[in-house]
């Protein structure tokens, strides 16, 4: 199994706390990621979340591929750290800290950051490595924008 690894950072509206505890909820994921279909709440982790398990359908160009999500890890209001498991493992590590907003006391825009760590088997050819974690990259950087709107509408309401 070979790693590739990259990050993808955004700023968004809303106080840690708030983006991370909506980045916890997986129940959300399909409001920030159109490509996911069936999601199944399938454990629910400690107060922490830490051990919360959802599966889905990944849906892409070459098909429909099922996915098993785990919350690995968390730091309340900093880091929601995730492993995949599926065709193509990954790991991917959430992290979020509070920007000085000129305008306003109240931490209000914060800074995201994720990690996205892909396990390549071995059966997998090598020279797509860099594409795979290419287009992984593509997509938290869609999710990540998705997810600033949807955090913004529900902060605004």
């Amino acid at each position: 199994m070979r790693e590739q690894s990259g990050t993808v950072e955004r700023e968004m509206s809303g106080t840690p706390a708030a983006i991370w505890a909506y980045r916890l909820d997986f129940r959300n994921l399909p409001g920030y990621n159109p490509n996911v279909k069936n999601l199944e709440h399938l454990k629910d982790g400690a107060g922490d979340g830490v051990g919360s398990t959802y599966r889905f359908d990944l849906v892409g160009p070459a098909g429909s591929f099922p996915v098993e999500i785990e919350v690995s890890r968390t730091e309340p209001d900093r880091v929601v750290a995730i492993e995949m498991r599926g065709a193509l493992p990954a790991a991917e590590v959430f992290t979020i800290e509070p920007l000085a907003d000129k305008d306003s006391e109240s931490g209000s825009r914060s800074s995201v950051a994720v990690a996205l760590t892909l396990r390549i088997p071995d059966e997998f050819p090598e020279a797509g490595d860099e594409a795979l974690l290419a287009g992984g990259l593509r997509q938290l950087a869609d999710e990540l924008d998705a997810m600033a709107r949807a955090v913004t509408e529900r902060t605004d309401s």
